[in-house]
């Protein structure tokens, strides 16, 4: 939606439709902005079963939940308890944005935890006290009627699939040149690669494929049994995960 000031996360976001439909109260739950006790995400949450899937004896799960704990600047605050938390620039960026969007539309925000970082405008409330309100009821929201415009669509769905056609050319081109398996060809395809890289698909493609470390595994393995450099091999196999990952969304353009 246009009118939409979303604040670039998902907590944001949903602050700001559930407002803009005409809700008055709004109560968050895990809305910390902090590290309380010095934890990162919850426990047995996708983050922590992916990392504990991909650890490895030389990077161990604790290095990734150090990392996303320090990866930004950190800062001691003050939570709903009076107590120190830790937590860093990034939050404390999303922390304004609350408190700056509450102050300007005055829509009566809480938490549920005391746990987190204490946000001026948003008032901690007992979440058993919520459940047992008895003016919960259901009611019809007032939204803005929406306003299709096709030829904005028609025109972004024609220079995609503009882009998504030279891509894709582009990929077969570098896969080409790196059979030739000779020093120039390879020269070629790396700036072919460059090229890529720079192309407005880019950014998404690891959405639609595999990750880097998929493809550095798959190609470790492949240039073992074929008995192939593997340098050769791995940008090989990164053209070949870009042409799946953009015919996949040439493929989901259809449906769009």
């Amino acid at each position: 939606f246009g009118e939409l000031n979303p604040g670039g996360s998902v907590a944001t976001s949903a602050w700001e439709f559930a407002r803009w439909i005409g809700c008055t109260e709004l109560f968050f739950a895990g809305l910390d902005l902090s590290f309380p006790c010095k934890k990162t995400h919850a426990r047995e949450g996708i983050f922590e079963k992916q990392a504990r899937n991909e650890e490895t004896r030389f990077a161990p799960f604790s290095t990734k939940a150090a990392f996303s704990l320090f990866s930004a600047p950190s800062l001691e605050k003050e939570n709903y308890k009076g107590e120190t938390v830790l937590s860093d620039s990034r939050m404390e960026l999303y922390a304004w944005w609350f408190e700056s969007k509450i102050a300007e539309h005055k829509t009566k925000t809480y938490v549920l935890s005391e746990e987190g970082l204490k946000i001026p405008g948003i008032d901690f409330y007992n979440i058993e006290k919520l459940l047992n309100q008895k003016n919960i009821e259901k009611k019809e929201c007032s939204i803005p009627p929406l306003h299709k415009n096709t030829d904005l669509i028609s025109k972004i769905k024609s220079e995609l699939q503009k882009q998504i056609a030279s891509d894709l050319k582009l990929c077969q081109e570098a896969m080409k040149a790196i059979d030739k398996n000779n020093t120039t060809s390879f020269e070629t395809a790396e700036k072919l690669k460059t090229i890529l890289t720079q192309s407005p698909l880019y950014p998404i493609l690891p959405l639609a494929g595999e990750s880097d470390r998929q493809i550095q595994k798959k190609a470790r393995k492949k240039a073992m049994l074929e008995n192939k450099e593997f340098s050769h091999v791995l940008l090989f196999c990164f053209f070949e995960n870009a042409q799946k990952a953009i015919l996949f969304l040439e493929k989901s353009l259809q449906y769009a």
